[in-house]
């Protein structure tokens, strides 16, 4: 099973060791795409053995040119090359607790693409452990935003919408309610949320301000997303794994 993972990231090194311990012995080759890293992100992917990385060509955090780069970069480096392309952001997990195996047989099916089923994991602390962090981190709130189509073979067209919770693609076998989900890791604590958002939100570019994407990471936001919520969603959080 040939499986490439795809990434942009930008000063992602307290997150980062999780997500290099859970795709790390699942890809054959990970393309991480970073944005100007200055806390040791860039380190920390450089050593892994099968992590390539790359600058992005854009400043800041614009959901249109993050969409076009995923959009091309699997065409370009796993199409005729790979049997699964995946494509995530540093704080996305997915999650099957037998996922090559799964994906095997999935594919075997005649499956094209996968729609994980989101899930927002919410936690009073962050992790400290050296496992996986769905082994601490187990609970969280289903939230079909993050149901993105980012599990796909890559010898189909995949056109991912702005923020890649949504893509057009030509008909073909898309597979549900396979138990793979999307593991969300962003409020972990929150400190770690509220820190995370403030560095997002210094990045916001024009575009997207217009455009109203990224706004749930301005510090004045209080709807979706935001510490509010948060912490209203924290008594209602559920296993997800």
């Amino acid at each position: 099973m040939r499986i490439d993972v795809y990434m942009i990231c930008r000063n992602e090194a307290t997150l980062l060791p999780f997500w290099i311990r859970h795709y790390g012995p699942i890809a054959r080759r990970i393309f991480a795409y970073d944005g100007g890293s200055d806390d040791g992100t860039v380190e920390l992917l450089k050593a892994c053995a099968n992590v390539r990385v790359a600058p992005c060509d854009f400043d800041g955090l614009d959901d249109y040119r993050m969409a076009d780069l995923f959009s091309h970069a699997y065409r370009l480096h796993s199409r005729g090359m790979a049997d699964w392309a995946i494509c995530v952001d540093a704080d996305e997990f997915v999650y099957h607790p037998h996922l090559l195996a799964k994906l095997d047989l999935l594919k075997a099916q005649g499956a094209a693409l996968v729609q994980c089923e989101g899930w927002n994991m919410l936690s009073e602390t962050f992790p400290t452990g050296t496992g996986q962090i769905y082994e601490e981190i187990k609970r969280g709130v289903m939230d079909d935003y993050f149901s993105k189509p980012i599990v796909f073979d890559p010898e189909i067209n995949v056109e991912f919408l702005p923020g890649r919770h949504a893509a057009t693609f030509p008909p073909f076998k898309a597979a549900a309610n396979t138990g793979i989900k999307l593991l969300h890791y962003r409020w972990l604590g929150e400190d770690y949320g509220r820190a995370r958002s403030s560095r997002n939100a210094d990045r916001i570019t024009p575009a997207n301000r217009v455009a109203g994407h990224g706004v749930h990471n301005d510090p004045e936001w209080t709807g979706v997303h935001s510490p509010e919520w948060f912490k209203k969603q924290m008594p209602y959080a559920k296993d997800a794994v």
